[in-house]
This record gives C-alpha cells, structure tokens and sequence, in this order.
C-alpha cells in the first residue's frame, strides 16, 4: 500500500493563502464595481426619463 504524504497538496497549505485572499479581493471589487455601475446607469436614465 503507498504511504500518501498530506501535506504537499492541499487548499488550505499556508503558502496558498495570499493567492487565495487575492482572488477573493479580486472577485468582490468585480462585483461591486458592476454594482456601482448599473446603480449609476440606473441613476442617469432616471434623470434622463423624468
């Protein structure tokens, strides 16, 4: 039977923890930044309309 050594792979290895940080920053800016898009969008065509 092989011996598997658990610690070479991994989510949640320390080393992996900025690149993980990283993309979760990265991913809420997205979405914010197309939030406060369609908001602004949203807010022109109010003032465009009325």
């Amino acid at each position: 039977m092989a011996q598997h050594k658990h610690a070479e792979r991994g989510i949640t290895r320390l080393e992996r923890w900025p690149l993980y940080i990283g993309g979760i920053l990265t991913e809420t800016l997205y979405v914010l930044g197309l939030t406060g898009a369609a908001l602004l969008m949203a807010v022109i065509a109010m003032a465009i309309w009325r």
